[in-house]
């Protein structure tokens, strides 16, 4: 059993579904809908996740798998069948302590995370939002953010993605101010804001920022 696990003794629904689904996947492997929920559900278990109704299950799936659709991360070729996109190149998807930190030291950064209550709370709700905070980092290198998230502030909180940028100021600031127009509710005092990674990206995206290297976090 995984301790660690953020689902454990919790039933599933589609929100915390969708989280964990991506990784169970190969980029451009066919798949059908059933065993994808046998994968789910066997994940789910072994790492001491509550046991719920077939019922529950197929349907927290179903309307996960075809959330991921909407969102571009899977595409459904054939009815009853789902492939995962390849990801985007721009945005590199790495270990916790992987040792590509060491490259990337140097580098002022901005980096993303969240109180693992508040996600929890969203995804029961069926949200697709809690408070995200957005940091500046100017001091700090990305292995000592790293370190600082999986020992320090690991029962907590949880490290989303750090990247690399010669304007990270610049672009903290226009992430920010984007958000804002959209009307997220926002704690500017604690500098967070009502969102989630994935919009983050989406925005990152939009200003075509040069980014030299994007870490998302996988926390397994």
């Amino acid at each position: 059993m995984n301790t660690t696990y953020e689902y454990a003794g919790v039933i599933l629904n589609a929100k915390m579904v969708e989280t964990f689904i991506p990784k169970l996947l190969k980029s451009n492997e066919l798949k059908k809908r059933e065993d994808i929920i046998e994968l789910v559900r066997e994940y789910h278990i072994s790492n001491g996740g509550a046991n719920q109704t077939k019922t529950s299950l197929v349907s927290a799936v179903k309307n996960g798998l075809e959330s991921l659709r909407k969102k571009g991360i899977l595409e459904k070729p054939l009815e009853g069948f789902y492939k995962k996109i390849i990801e985007d190149q721009e945005l590199e998807r790495v270990e916790l302590n992987s040792s590509k930190d060491k490259e990337i030291e140097k580098k002022e950064c901005i980096y993303i995370y969240y109180a693992k209550k508040d996600k929890l709370e969203a995804q029961k709700k069926e949200t697709d939002s809690w408070v995200c905070k957005i940091i500046y980092e100017k001091k700090l290198t990305i292995d000592k953010i790293f370190r600082l998230f999986s020992k320090e502030y690991s029962d907590q909180y949880e490290l989303a993605f750090v990247l690399k940028t010669e304007k990270a100021e610049q672009l903290t600031t226009t992430i920010l101010d984007i958000l804002k127009l959209r009307g997220r509710n926002s704690d500017l005092f604690n500098q967070g804001f009502e969102t989630s990674p994935q919009e983050l990206k989406e925005i990152i995206r939009f200003i075509g920022a040069k980014i030299e290297t994007f870490i998302e976090i996988t926390n397994e």
